[in-house]
């Protein structure tokens, strides 16, 4: 009778654990999911603030804000804004009036790469190539909230950005003759002559119009029939 006793007592003491146990790990998962609401929602609230506050960069037509977020560079406070066009960083100085600076406003075009370091303290860190901020290539760095958010928004606005900039690339090399060579150098194709479609004389290629003449056969040969021929070798 005790050994049935004391069995029964194990098991409810191995039951109890188990609850707690239980509770525990509940507690700790929404308390991780209430981490992680509360930056997406310190974000989406910095936005707002951003707009409500006057102080949205001037945008160009077709530009559209992504993500803003109040943030620090270079240990100043100020506004981090993503655009699908530009990366631009400001802030507000001025002992009576305030006057906003715009330290940093830098082409999608012009980022290398971007990256979420740190050991310990995470944070955003923007790389820029060479000419578009400096004569070398530079190396920015932003206390953000949520750098993985950050570094996601920024690789698919870049990379929207470079399919919009290479297809512009291709229309407007559709149309003359000197933006289809530099399309053409871009692709490691070189090119100084092509051969007549209609009787295969060497066409030498000009440098500007959006037309030639065979000097064999007197045929009319057109920038966009050139890219077509070549489009598939670049």
């Amino acid at each position: 009778m005790v050994l049935v006793e004391s069995k029964l007592e194990d098991s409810s003491k191995k039951a109890h654990g188990n609850a707690h146990h239980v509770k525990k790990c509940t507690a700790k998962a929404a308390a991780q999911k209430s981490v992680l609401s509360s930056r997406s929602l310190h974000v989406r609230t910095a936005v707002w603030n951003f707009r409500d506050r006057g102080t949205m960069p001037i945008l160009s037509p077709e530009e559209k804000v992504i993500i803003a977020e109040n943030t620090r560079h270079k240990g100043v406070s100020g506004e981090l804004c993503l655009t699908n066009k530009r990366l631009i960083f400001q802030h507000r100085s001025g002992i009576i009036t305030k006057r906003i600076y715009v330290t940093l406003d830098l082409p999608l075009e012009g980022v290398d790469n971007v990256a979420v370091e740190g050991l310990v303290i995470k944070h955003l860190t923007v790389y820029a190539k060479k000419g578009f901020i400096s004569s070398f290539p530079a190396k920015l760095d932003f206390s953000v909230n949520s750098p993985d958010l950050w570094h996601k928004e920024i690789m698919g606005a870049l990379g929207t950005r470079l399919g919009s900039i290479e297809r512009r690339e291709k229309i407007e090399a559709l149309s003359d003759f000197g933006a289809l060579k530099d399309f053409m150098v871009k692709g490691g194709l070189m090119l100084q002559t092509v051969k007549c479609p209609e009787c295969g004389g060497p066409i030498k290629l000009p440098e500007s119009g959006n037309q030639t003449r065979c000097d064999h056969c007197g045929n009319t040969i057109l920038a966009q029939d050139i890219f077509e021929k070549i489009k598939g070798l670049i």
